[in-house]
């Protein structure tokens, strides 16, 4: 602005100075005068009179046009950006409440909504005594809710906008699809700036502090344990990758797998999950990503290593050409070795290869590994065992109707 008043301001005397002159040369003896210029004749006094009054309209002029349109059109500018940023920072400082609390009765068709008030007080004001866990996205507490006939877990959220995508996320994927192995979510509440959901509480904990328990702990996986958290988390998959909906997960590990008290495997974490109502090109690569997760997944129940930190060339090391099954065996879990399941030791070892190899096209579907899962457990000693099978239910949406819900998730 100020470069265009500039280049509107420096021509602009020059040329109402000359009109100012040759208004005020044709006033009184002009024509006199205008001889006497053109024959080189001396300009009088009239022509300095002139000369002076041209001057001074050009520079009332100049003046003019300058306080009417310049400095105006500045200052209101000026005026209206600090009227408006003030809303836009507001905006951009909260999350969308208006948009989220517009949802809640569509979400209410999925699961229960439950007051604060009344989580406030099954943890007893969140007191430090109830908290289970913690991490990224908030705290988990043990709680006791009156009118349910099973312990709880509550996740409060922390107060953070990039959070919020995550709660709805987790809130809509939970509260419509039902699985066995799926983490069972009992409500949610959303209140002002709060943002929790309630799951049913899980006695023994998540999978990662089995396998890695703490130096005074005393926690032991037998094989039959970890063959079954290993066939109920594929099963899982399954459910979410082959139906005639898709759900890639993406953040599968150890500590999401949740157990209940006969030790079956919930997976949780679904804050970051996608879902999609088919499958395309793209869709499958992050299949593929979520098969990859679980070959790992496989491979620290086996061998009872923390692959997730540190993180050293794992997927150079186990898919390298060198790298034998015998390799492998070397390094499975003390506690397993010896105990008659050599044999479907190394066949889980080959399973898991095949999950993190490092071409995604060369890896089994989860369909794939849970047969071959099947098939491994099927070998008791010689004798088929077939207490197990992937029924129709496993593989079929068990959820709500889609009947006039439609849910948005609010991007911040």
């Amino acid at each position: 602005m100020q470069m265009t008043s500039k280049a509107i301001l420096l021509p602009l005397p020059l040329l109402l100075l000359h009109i100012g002159g040759i208004a005020a040369g044709m006033t009184g003896e002009d024509r006199r005068r205008k001889l006497e210029e053109e024959h080189g004749m001396r300009f009088d006094y009239s022509f300095s009179s002139g000369f002076v009054i041209g001057y001074v309209f050009s520079v009332v002029s100049v003046v003019t046009i300058f306080m009417s349109y310049c400095v105006p059109w500045s200052d209101f500018k000026k005026i209206n950006k600090t009227k408006t940023s003030s809303p836009i920072t507001l905006l951009k400082a909260r999350p969308q409440i208006r948009g989220a609390m517009k949802q809640i009765p569509d979400l209410e068709k999925l699961s229960t909504r439950i007051s604060f008030t009344a989580l406030n007080n099954a943890t007893e004001s969140f007191d430090e005594h109830n908290l289970i866990g913690f991490g990224k996205k908030g705290k988990l507490y043990k709680a006791k809710l009156p009118y349910y006939d099973c312990l709880a877990a509550v996740k409060r959220f922390y107060n953070s906008r990039c959070l919020v995508k995550q709660c709805f996320s987790e809130l809509m994927i939970l509260g419509k699809f039902k699985h066995i192995n799926i983490v069972p979510l009992l409500g949610f509440c959303i209140e002002s700036t709060e943002r929790l959901l309630v799951y049913k509480y899980m006695p023994n904990g998540n999978l990662y502090d089995w396998l890695h328990p703490m130096n005074y702990e005393t926690k032991i996986l037998d094989f039959h344990l970890r063959i079954k958290i290993a066939i109920g988390v594929a099963r899982g998959l399954v459910w979410l990758h082959h139906n005639n909906f898709l759900i890639i997960h993406g953040n599968l590990c150890s500590s999401c797998i949740l157990l209940d008290r006969n030790f079956e495997p919930k997976i949780s974490n679904f804050g970051g999950a996608m879902f999609f109502s088919k499958s395309g090109s793209k869709e499958l690569r992050l299949i593929q990503s979520d098969v990859y997760k679980y070959g790992v997944l496989l491979l620290e129940l086996i061998l009872g290593q923390d692959f997730y930190m540190p993180k050293e060339t794992f997927k150079e090391r186990i898919s390298h050409p060198s790298t034998t099954i015998d390799t492998l065996y070397r390094a499975v879990d003390k506690s397993l070795i010896g105990r008659g399941n050599d044999a479907k030791i190394f066949s889980l070892l080959d399973i898991a290869r095949g999950c993190v190899k490092p071409l995604p096209d060369e890896r089994p579907t989860m369909l794939q590994v849970y047969k071959m899962l099947m098939d491994v457990k099927k070998i008791n000693n010689g004798i088929e065992d077939y207490s197990e099978t992937l029924t129709e239910t496993d593989t079929t949406f068990t959820g709500f109707s889609d009947d006039n819900i439609e849910l948005e998730i609010i991007e911040i």
